[in-house]
């Protein structure tokens, strides 16, 4: 089992309770809708529930108010709504994106259809405690690829070029969470 300093697991339930949500709000990230999102974040779910979590499906809550022009809910926002969601109590919600990440190379762009641009993927996890939506870890993983592109890798040929590690990176992340989470207080 793991020991993520959340809340106190009730006697019913051995492991901590955690449910995974979406991010795709912030600018730079997948859609949840894309298909490599969907496929990090099975690939997330499954990695936390081999080391020891319940995991519950968050895919039905937004962390995006359409009613205030596409802001971010705050956190406590986010956690009163799954813990409406779930019928059993929830430890942590555990807040997942996916992103696309460039780098820039020095001597700017090159000519013949190259340039110094390198292209990774990035997963981010944020752990909120249920209790009282309280951040108690923040959590990065990087593609083990990184790929030059060119000019023409447009954000379609981005999200292709990453998101064929997508799932990697999402197990990477739930490793992190699973190590680190005893750590924290």
């Amino acid at each position: 089992t793991c020991a993520l300093p959340i809340s106190q697991p009730t006697q019913s339930q051995s492991a901590p309770r955690v449910m995974v949500v979406g991010d795709d709000g912030p600018e730079g990230s997948f859609r949840k809708s894309d298909p490599a999102f969907q496929a990090a974040l099975a690939a997330f779910e499954a990695e936390l529930r081999r080391t020891g979590f319940a995991v519950s499906d968050g895919r039905a809550i937004s962390t995006i108010n359409e009613a205030q022009d596409r802001a971010r809910r705050p956190d406590s926002e986010i956690v009163a709504l799954a813990r409406r969601q779930q019928r059993e109590t929830i430890d942590a919600v555990v807040v997942f994106s996916l992103f696309v990440r460039l780098e820039f190379g020095q001597g700017g762009p090159t000519l013949a259809g190259r340039s110094n641009t390198v292209l990774s993927g990035r997963g981010v996890a944020t752990v909120l405690r249920a209790s009282d939506s309280a951040t108690v870890g923040t959590f990065e993983s990087l593609t083990p690829t990184r790929w030059p592109v060119g000019f023409d890798c447009a954000r379609t040929c981005q999200l292709e070029t990453t998101g064929a590690e997508a799932p990697v990176v999402a197990e990477a992340l739930a490793g992190q969470v699973d190590r680190k989470s005893t750590r924290l207080n």
